[in-house]
């Protein structure tokens, strides 16, 4: 006889509102389940994929499981400088300081930084203090983003971008601790050094996943990652005490299998040809997104 696993089978019809998860009187969840060996329910939260077990040839079980992987982990990432058509990344160095604290330092620059772990630099000293630490972190790891191609010798530093969350056991990193000046906003510089990294994490490093995380009040992050392609993935209540206050946080992501569609739309808006002689986009991101679909 083929032995069976304990379970619970539990399912949700959208249009019924459950009035009662105690399970005794109207409106009760109890219709919604059906239980093989358990008894009793404590909480209904959403509709659950239903899993059944199935019995093996030899009578014992096999639960689900994820599909095999390759063994080997991804590839750390390191300081190599990583070069694009508008800008280039390059290791953050200690001279760095003062050029990013032109741009972004002083206290009417403090607002750039209300949404990172770190305090603006009030002095130039602050500045001085944390790119010597920067330079020599591994985790995250800091790179500065120049004004334009690392080949033009007028290229400054103008702002600042990491990899961080590394873990290459489980093939997954994430993009952080951004800080853009004002002359980096809104540029193509500032979407090619988006995707100079992501290309690199995933092309170069060979990541499953890639991951970014923002406040849930910072309007600006969360924009930033539907604009690029990231999937919302949920937001971790009272995750944090950042600077005294409570944080929430808002989870997106890219998987392998989403990157190709992804590179293709990025590629395809930072190509010359989408942008007239005024230097304005002919097609938005998403549209060119949407065009590499199948």
């Amino acid at each position: 006889m083929a032995m069976w696993m304990t379970c619970v089978y539990l399912w949700s019809d959208p249009a019924d509102e459950l009035t009662d998860p105690s399970g005794t009187g109207p409106g009760s969840i109890a219709p919604k389940l059906r239980v093989y060996g358990v008894s009793g329910v404590s909480r209904l939260t959403g509709p659950v994929a239903p899993l059944r077990a199935e019995p093996m040839s030899s009578g014992t079980m096999e639960p689900p499981v994820g599909p095999l992987v390759a063994s080997d982990p991804a590839t750390a990432p390191s300081h190599t400088p990583l070069h694009g058509r508008y800008t280039s990344l390059v290791p953050l160095q200690p001279s760095h300081a003062e050029a990013i604290f032109k741009h972004l330092g002083r206290e009417e620059n403090a607002w750039r930084w209300t949404y990172l772990f770190n305090e603006p630099f009030l002095e130039y000293e602050q500045c001085e203090a944390a790119f010597k630490q920067w330079s020599v972190s591994k985790d995250p790891l800091y790179f500065t983003v120049l004004s334009g191609p690392a080949s033009n010798p007028s290229s400054e530093p103008v702002g600042v971008m990491a990899y961080l969350s590394i873990v290459p056991g489980h093939r997954r990193i994430e993009i952080g601790c951004i800080i853009f000046s004002e002359q980096l906003k809104q540029t193509r510089a500032a979407t090619e050094a988006q995707y100079l990294l992501m290309k690199n994490a995933f092309d170069g490093l060979g990541n499953y996943r890639l991951e970014w995380k923002a406040n849930h009040l910072n309007k600006p992050s969360l924009a930033a990652a539907e604009r690029l392609g990231y999937t919302y993935e949920g937001t971790f209540r009272k995750h944090m005490v950042i600077k005294g206050r409570r944080r929430d946080t808002a989870w997106f992501s890219i998987t392998d299998d989403e990157w190709p569609v992804i590179k293709g739309g990025l590629e395809a808006w930072l190509s010359e040809d989408n942008f007239d002689e005024n230097g304005r986009q002919r097609k938005g991101l998403k549209q060119c997104r949407e065009s590499f679909k199948a």
